[in-house]
């Protein structure tokens, strides 16, 4: 009986050994991804930066995106997903539809829709 508990004994350092070393490659290769995305950061020159920033503006501002049947449609970006409006001679429509988190594996489409009368 005492051997059979010396060989669990056994099989669980080994398996804890693995455990521990798959734990600290993890954690370091976090730690080294993190430092490089924070050095790439550092390392942009202040015009790249500006045009970053530009192009999360320009990407914010209502912009158009297609005209069809006298009606001309607009998009931009804001909160994680994009939005848009229909401008038409008689109604304009606001819709943005985007996917929503609810637990693990688990997301739900979500559309938004707005309609006035012009």
């Amino acid at each position: 009986m005492k051997d059979i508990w010396d060989f669990l004994g056994g099989v669980v350092d080994i398996v804890g050994g693995i455990i521990l070393s798959v734990l600290l490659v993890v954690s370091l290769f976090c730690v080294v991804g993190g430092l490089i995305y924070c050095g790439w950061l550092l390392l942009l020159s202040p015009q790249d930066k500006e045009v970053r920033r530009q192009a999360e503006i320009a990407e914010a501002t209502p912009h158009k995106y297609a005209e069809v049947d006298g009606c001309t449609v607009y998009t931009w970006y804001a909160n994680g997903h994009n939005h848009y409006f229909t401008k038409c001679p008689t109604k304009v429509v606001t819709e943005s539809k985007y996917s929503e988190y609810c637990g693990k594996a688990c997301s739900k489409e979500r559309s938004e829709t707005i309609e006035t009368e012009r």
